[in-house]
């Protein structure tokens, strides 16, 4: 993502994050859009599984080589959009080799 968004040559006026996309897309259709009234937005439903959950599960059957391949890839979008390399309530049982 870091090299698909260009952060050198485009100045973006604002980074959503998937934790916050709902609170991120309230923001924008506010201070972009001017709107005031949500009441009629569809959101779609909040669940009680987060999304930790679901990438432990994910993440479940993958080895640790191969995680600390990923972290190497992804390094600099961890580092631009603020993601810790080393979540451990996502990754518990991964440590890094």
């Amino acid at each position: 993502m870091y090299l698909l968004s260009l952060p050198c040559i485009i100045d973006y006026d604002y980074f959503g994050r998937f934790e916050t996309l709902h609170e991120d897309f309230v923001n924008v259709l506010r201070d972009g859009f001017n709107v005031t009234d949500f009441s009629s937005l569809p959101f779609m439903s909040m669940t009680k599984e987060t999304s930790g959950d679901k990438i432990a599960t994910y993440f479940q059957n993958i080895s640790s080589a191969d995680i600390d391949v990923l972290r190497e890839i992804y390094s600099k979008d961890f580092e631009f959009f603020g993601y810790d390399r080393d979540p451990p309530v996502i990754l518990p049982n991964i440590t890094r080799s």
